[in-house]
């Protein structure tokens, strides 16, 4: 994470093996998923970590808008 001083620092990990995000709120990171031969794929995680109702309705507000 980047400090005050434009300087990389490290970032806190939770016990739960996640990296929470100090900007987008609610979002957060399997910082195994960096380190594996195999990541899961995108829609996967996207699921995970915003929930899948969430997620089914961003879709839907952007299909609703054309994107």
């Amino acid at each position: 994470m980047l400090d005050g001083q434009d300087r990389y620092q490290s970032a806190p990990v939770n016990p739960d093996g996640r990296y929470y995000s100090t900007v987008l709120a609610d979002f957060w990171l399997q910082v195994d998923w960096i380190w594996v031969t195999e990541p899961p794929a995108v829609l996967q995680a996207l699921t995970q970590i915003v929930g899948p109702q969430k997620l089914l309705e961003a879709i839907e507000e952007g299909v609703a808008q054309g994107a």
